[in-house]
């Protein structure tokens, strides 16, 4: 069965002027599709097999495309809105015919310019569209462990508790509503870590490294550049914070802590005048 929205082997049924014609491999069924002239291989025979995507032209009509990582039915993604119009707006997402995102499915008003993430669903028109409800198709099954760097797409604001956001696209995360910035709106992407993973797998993400892994990270730059200097540093807790921010770009209260964790772990030794690798 041929279906829209899909990549799908196809056999090369017959050649025109215009293109190819494909149609099912071992199917009683005759229905045929075009694939467009400019996207024919170099080198083909009547009966060849070919991988193509099925989509509906801008006459409503099944075509077929050799273009690779078009988005499927059901995968999640990231468009910019192109237009907007009475009825929804339409998305660029690689093929000449834009993807329709009906105005019933988008969650916020969209604006041209502007990029969302979407989910690819097909309607009772047999059409691809996008909808901005995405939050029921992310998942859990991620591996991800607390301090983790993560990135995500914003899809949705709730005043109530934070910033639901879609990490790599595809693992349903939340940001807390004390940490969003005023700037921050749907089809934002941030980067932050994670704060811990909850009972069901869900994530609790956050801006700010947490201190205790911050420290690590501090420790290890601040223990870098005592190497790159000979093994010697003529800094310590007595060197005025604006030359530590200068230095590090650490406050004075983080370098303090690092040096410290660094002087417990036996890496380096305090002297009277800097801090010595030992």
């Amino acid at each position: 069965m041929i279906e829209t929205g899909k990549y799908q082997t196809l056999e090369i049924s017959h050649q025109v002027d215009f293109g190819l014609y494909l149609k099912e491999p071992n199917s009683a069924d005759e229905t045929t599709i075009l694939l467009p002239k400019k996207e024919m291989p170099k080198e083909f025979e009547i009966g060849d097999k070919i991988e193509v995507y099925i989509y509906r032209d801008s006459e409503d009509r099944l075509i077929a495309t050799t273009k690779k990582d078009i988005p499927q039915i059901g995968d999640i993604d990231v468009f910019e809105v192109v237009s907007v119009g009475n009825i929804g707006a339409f998305m660029n997402w690689g093929l000449t015919k834009d993807l329709f995102l009906p105005y019933s499915q988008q969650r916020v008003k969209v604006k041209t310019g502007r990029k969302y993430l979407v989910n690819i669903y097909v309607d009772k028109s047999d059409r691809i569209c996008a909808t901005t409800y995405v939050g029921k198709y992310l998942r859990t099954d991620h591996n991800y462990e607390p301090g983790d760097k993560i990135s995500g797409t914003i899809f949705r604001i709730r005043e109530d508790l934070g910033a639901i956001v879609a990490i790599d696209n595809k693992f349903l995360a939340l940001l807390p509503f004390e940490q969003i910035e005023n700037s921050f709106k749907a089809g934002d992407e941030i980067t932050g870590y994670v704060a811990r993973v909850l009972e069901d797998n869900k994530i609790d993400m956050s801006l700010i490294k947490a201190a205790y892994l911050q420290q690590d990270d501090d420790a290890e730059l601040i223990l870098s550049v005592i190497k790159e200097n000979d093994g010697f540093l003529e800094m310590n807790d007595k060197t005025p914070p604006d030359e530590i921010k200068n230095k590090f770009g650490l406050s004075k209260k983080a370098f303090k802590r690092a040096v410290g964790k660094l002087l417990k772990q036996n890496k380096i030794v305090l002297e009277n005048n800097g801090m010595r690798i030992r």
